[in-house]
C-alpha cells in the first residue's frame, strides 16, 4: 500500500453527517435494529426523548421520509425551525388551557385535511368525507398553500372561557375556541362559530372512522421543538404541558385505538424542564421511551458508516468476516487509546469505549453526534497532514492505524470548543459566566462547597447556588458522581482549560488518581 493509496482511503472514509438533516444517505447509514426504533414501529411509544445528538431527528426522518408500512402515513407537523407561528406558541402569554385547545384543533385539522385529500369520493366513506370537508371549510381550516398557515389560522381563534367541560385524559376542560367564519361578501357582517372539546374530538373521531374503514393509519410526528426554546420560561413550559396533555386527550378520545397517533420527539432535558415543577402530574400516563446508546451500539454505528467507503472497505474489510468488521474497522482507523477500568486491575476500555466516554458531556450519556464529529475531525486532520507530507516528500504514515493519537487528541480539543459554543453558550447563556469562573481550575471538586467556592458563591443553600448548579448540570458542562463530587467532563476540558487535578480546600490541588482519571477521560 503506497502513501498515495493511504491518502485515497483517508479522503473516502467518513463517519457520515453529524446532523440527521444533512445526511443524504440516511436510509443506508441508519441502523434500524435499535430498540427504541423497533418499539416505535410497533406503536409502543408516543414520546421519544433523548439528549442532543442521540438520533431523535434521524428516527423522525426515517418515519417521515420513508414508507415504513404500507398501511401507515406519517404527517410531518410544521417545522418549528421555519415556522414563526409554531414558535409563537412558546413565547406568548396564552393560558395552558388555550394552548391545549390549539394543539388538539391542530391535530384534528391535520388529520381531517389528510382524510379529505386522500378519500374524496372514495366509497364507502364518501359521505363522511364530504361532511369533514364542510366542517373544515366552515372554520376556514381547509389546508392550502396560501397564507396564513393552518396553525396560524387556528391560533387566531378567540378563546371562550367556561365552555363545555369534560373531555379526555381525566381532565376538566373549560375552554372553547371561537372561529370567525369566512365572509361570503366584503360587506357581510362577520359571523363566528364556537367549538368546544367534544367538537374538536368529534372531528378527530370522524376522521379516524374513515381511516379505519379503509384499514389505514396516520401518525402526526413533531420534531425540533428545541428550536422554540430560548429562555426556559414559564410560557415554554405551558406550551409543552399543553402539548403533552393534548396527546393524552387525543389518545383517550380515540379509545386508545392505533388508527391515529401523535409522535413527539423531544430532548430529555426539555421534558424534565417542563415537568420538574410538579405542574404536570400525568407524565407516567405518556407512552415515553428515552433513547440510550451502549458501547457496542456506538461502535457498530461508526463501523457501519465506514463500510460505506469503497476504498476503506477494499483495503481493510473485504477479507474480514461480517462478525469481525466492527473490530477491524476501529483497529484499521484509530490507534489503541484504551484506558484502565477503575477498580479492575488489568482490565482496559477499548478505543471505541474510551472515545464514547471522552465525547460524552456531564450527563455521562453516550452521544452519537459527538462521536461522529470526533471521528470526522480526526480524519480531517489526518488528510491534511498526509497531503502536506506527500507534497514535501516525507510521507511515512502507517497503514494500521490510519489516524495517529495526536490527531485524535487535536480533534478532541476542537470538538470540545465547538460543543461549548453551540450547546453550552448558545443554549444556556448564564452558563458562560460560570464557565469563566471554572476556567483554569481543577477538573474535579470533591464537594459542593468546594465547587461553589470556585464559583464565588458563599451560601450553599442560596437561590444563586441552586440555580448555578442547575444550569451547569443541565448544560452538561458539569457532571456529578457518588459522594457529592462534581467534575468537568473531558469533552469540555479544552474549552475551559481545566487541569487534571482535584480541588482541595485549604491547600494545593492534588492529582486525581488513575482510576478517577479514566472515568473523567483524562
Amino acid at each position: 500500500m503506497q502513501q498515495s493509496d493511504i491518502l485515497e482511503v483517508l479522503e473516502s472514509a467518513s463517519a457520515g453527517a453529524e446532523v440527521a438533516e444533512h445526511e443524504l444517505e440516511l436510509p443506508r447509514v441508519f441502523i434500524d435494529d435499535i430498540e427504541i426504533y423497533r418499539r416505535l414501529l410497533n406503536d409502543e411509544v408516543d414520546v421519544i426523548t433523548g439528549g442532543k445528538g442521540t438520533g431523535k431527528s434521524a428516527i423522525y426522518r426515517m418515519i417521515t421520509e420513508t414508507r415504513v408500512f404500507e398501511d401507515l402515513h406519517v404527517l410531518a407537523a410544521s417545522n418549528p425551525t421555519g415556522s414563526p407561528e409554531f414558535r409563537a406558541l412558546f413565547t406568548g402569554d396564552d393560558s395552558e388551557e388555550r394552548l391545549r385547545s390549539i394543539w388538539v384543533v391542530y391535530f384534528a385539522s391535520l388529520i381531517g385535511n389528510f382524510v379529505v385529500e386522500t378519500y374524496d369520493g372514495v366509497p364507502p366513506t364518501a359521505r363522511a368525507v364530504d361532511e369533514l370537508r364542510e366542517i373544515l371549510e366552515l372554520m376556514g381550516l381547509r389546508k392550502s398553500d396560501q397564507k396564513p398557515s393552518l396553525l396560524d389560522r387556528i391560533r387566531r381563534a378567540k378563546s371562550v372561557e367556561g365552555g363545555v367541560t369534560g373531555g379526555a385524559g381525566g381532565f376538566e376542560l373549560g375552554m372553547s375556541l371561537k372561529f370567525d367564519l369566512p365572509e361570503e361578501e366584503p360587506s357581510a357582517s362577520t359571523q363566528a362559530v364556537v367549538l368546544n372539546y367534544p367538537d374538536f374530538f368529534g372531528l378527530l373521531q370522524r376522521s379516524a372512522e374513515v381511516l379505519s374503514a379503509h384499514d389505514f393509519r396516520v401518525w402526526i410526528a413533531i420534531d425540533r421543538l428545541d428550536e422554540c426554546f430560548t429562555r426556559n420560561s414559564e410560557a415554554e413550559r405551558r406550551a409543552l404541558r399543553g402539548l403533552m396533555r393534548a396527546v393524552l386527550d387525543c389518545s383517550q378520545a380515540l379509545q386508545f385505538l392505533p388508527t391515529v397517533r401523535v409522535k413527539v420527539f423531544l430532548r430529555t432535558d426539555l421534558f424534565s424542564r417542563f415537568s420538574e415543577d410538579g405542574a404536570f402530574t400525568n407524565a407516567t400516563h405518556l407512552r415515553r421511551n428515552d433513547i440510550s446508546w451502549t458501547f457496542n451500539s456506538m461502535a457498530d454505528l461508526i463501523a457501519h458508516r465506514l463500510m460505506g467507503s469503497a476504498e476503506f472497505y477494499r483495503w481493510y474489510l473485504s477479507d474480514v468476516s461480517p462478525q469481525d468488521r466492527t473490530r477491524a474497522s476501529w483497529e484499521a482507523l484509530l490507534p489503541d487509546l484504551g484506558t484502565k477500568k477503575p477498580g479492575r486491575r488489568g482490565d482496559r476500555y477499548s478505543t471505541s469505549q474510551t472515545l464514547c466516554i471522552w465525547s460524552a458531556d456531564g450527563s455521562s450519556l453516550y452521544n452519537p453526534r459527538n462521536l461522529i464529529s470526533l471521528i470526522n475531525l480526526a480524519l480531517f486532520r489526518a488528510r491534511e497532514n498526509q497531503r502536506r507530507a506527500l507534497s514535501m516528500g516525507r510521507a511515512n504514515r502507517n497503514t494500521h492505524p490510519l489516524i495517529g493519537s495526536g490527531e485524535v487528541q487535536a480533534a478532541m480539543g476542537e470538538l470540545g470548543r465547538r460543543r461549548f459554543q453551540d450547546t453550552v453558550t448558545n443554549e444556556f447563556p448564564s452558563a458562560s459566566a460560570l464557565a469563566e469562573r471554572l476556567r483554569g481550575g481543577p477538573g474535579e471538586y470533591p464537594s459542593k462547597g468546594e465547587l461553589l467556592q470556585r464559583l464565588g458563591i458563599e451560601d450553599d443553600d442560596s437561590t444563586e447556588a441552586r440555580e448555578a448548579l442547575s444550569v451547569l448540570l443541565l448544560s452538561g458542562l458539569l457532571g456529578s458522581k457518588a459522594g457529592g463530587r462534581y467534575y468537568v467532563p473531558r469533552l469540555y476540558r479544552s474549552a475551559v482549560f481545566t487541569t487534571g487535578r482535584k480541588a482541595r480546600t485549604g491547600g494545593p490541588s492534588e492529582e486525581v488518581n488513575d482510576a478517577e482519571n479514566d472515568l473523567l477521560g483524562m
